[in-house]
């Protein structure tokens, strides 16, 4: 038999779960715009020589 207070820790885990992901997601984001601007900045350099 399932308890209510099995569901609020349940719910509570996937709250945590949900901000983590909600973090990793936006690093993720950072991560990619620094690549995209170190390869604009590498093309343009390349592109000098």
């Amino acid at each position: 038999m399932v308890r209510h207070s099995d569901y609020a820790e349940l719910e509570d885990k996937y709250a945590a779960l949900a901000e983590d992901n909600d973090k990793a997601m936006e690093s993720l984001k950072q991560a990619d715009a620094v690549v995209k601007l170190a390869h604009k900045k590498f093309s343009a350099l390349a592109s000098e020589n």
